[in-house]
């Protein structure tokens, strides 16, 4: 296995929070692709790094291992739209080796933290986004993860009470 100097989330992982993530990368043509993602605790590492699957004449197929998918409850709004959505996804951060090689960095259900929306950890523009369909393991741990936090916000938020200027002074009828 080649490893890469970046390191993965911690040792170990809680099966509430987190799962470890294995991504699948296909060279073909001299283009990288995202081919999809696996899950499970074989795939946990302390490090992130790669094995060749399949290598032929025209094509190889690399699986990165040591990736962790986390859940916060500040995206848990993000996490109900995406199970909602009619093809559920997977986001991978990617940045480039020496080599041009895509390297993951993250693993994420959430397009608002794949996309670094948040002002404190914009994305550099040296990384991408790809997106993969969401494996059904993942999609069954997010949505057990959303139904036991996600809490829908009412439409319209509160509604104000109009007050007749007269009555907020004291005045009826011009007295």
């Amino acid at each position: 296995m080649q490893e890469t100097n970046q390191s993965a989330n911690e040792g170990g992982f809680d099966a509430t929070t987190r799962l470890p993530v294995g991504v699948i990368m296909a060279l073909t043509g001299g283009r990288w692709e995202l081919n999809g993602a696996v899950v499970g605790k074989r795939f946990a590492s302390d490090r992130v790094q790669r094995a060749p699957l399949r290598q032929a004449e025209d094509s190889e197929l690399w699986l990165w291992t040591g990736l962790h998918l986390r859940l916060r409850m500040r995206y848990v709004d993000d996490y109900a739209l995406n199970i909602n959505d009619d093809a559920p996804a997977l986001f991978v951060v990617c940045g480039r080796d020496a080599e041009g090689v895509p390297v993951p960095r993250m693993v994420t259900v959430s397009p608002e933290e794949a996309q670094g929306s948040d002002a404190t950890d914009l994305r550099s523009g040296a990384e991408e986004v790809l997106r993969t369909g969401m494996p059904p393991e993942v999609y069954r741990w997010l949505e057990r993860f959303v139904l036991d936090n996600y809490k829908p916000r009412r439409k319209g938020g509160k509604k104000k009470r109009r007050t007749d200027p007269e009555e907020q002074w004291g005045r009826k009828g011009g007295q």
